[in-house]
């Protein structure tokens, strides 16, 4: 009986390697590490604090599996701190941008309640103006000519019923301005 022993010894054993996962889940455990580094760097800690403590204990715990030698499960828990370190560090940088936005909308607001510091005052910046609507009334542009107000060149903006919202409209310039 020993030529049955030894296939049913092989078989045995090719089970148990089989069960241990094969070898240990190295870039695994590697990416959730730096994505636990990255989450941490992000500022996890400050604004997604369950996340990020998560992680760090699926890390920990896949680090303990894979000593053991149960790399199936190493690498279940090493992919699911990846996963909840990116989910950290998303919501942190979510966090730092709303609080950078709340940061400049308090300086704004500072700026307008400062004594003197309305449209007309001195330095201050007259708001950009609005582009004109098209087909509507002072659409289009007018080019400034050498004499002055009025010797320059009117460019018609589109008007309704044309196909690009206006007649095919084109340069009109007085003569021997250009």
């Amino acid at each position: 009986m020993p030529p049955i022993r030894t296939p049913l010894a092989i078989a045995l054993l090719c089970g148990l390697a089989a069960c241990s996962g094969g070898e240990p889940p190295q870039a695994q455990l590697g990416a959730g590490a730096q994505a636990v580094t990255s989450a941490e760097q992000a500022g996890a800690m400050r604004y997604s604090p369950v996340e990020f403590q998560a992680a760090r204990d699926k890390l920990n715990a896949a680090r303990t599996a894979s000593a053991e030698g149960d790399y199936e499960r190493a690498r279940r828990l090493a992919e699911q701190a990846q996963v909840d370190a990116e989910l950290a560090a998303a919501r942190a940088r979510g966090g730092a941008a709303e609080e950078a936005a709340r940061t400049v909308q308090q300086d704004i607001q500072a700026l307008r309640n400062q004594p003197g510091a309305g449209p007309g005052a001195p330095g201050a910046v007259a708001p950009a103006p609005r582009a004109p609507t098209p087909g509507g009334a002072g659409s289009g542009a007018t080019i400034p000519g050498p004499g002055g107000a009025g010797s320059g060149a009117t460019i018609p903006g589109p008007a309704a019923g044309s196909p690009m919202g206006g007649p095919a409209g084109g340069v009109t310039a007085p003569r021997g301005t250009f």
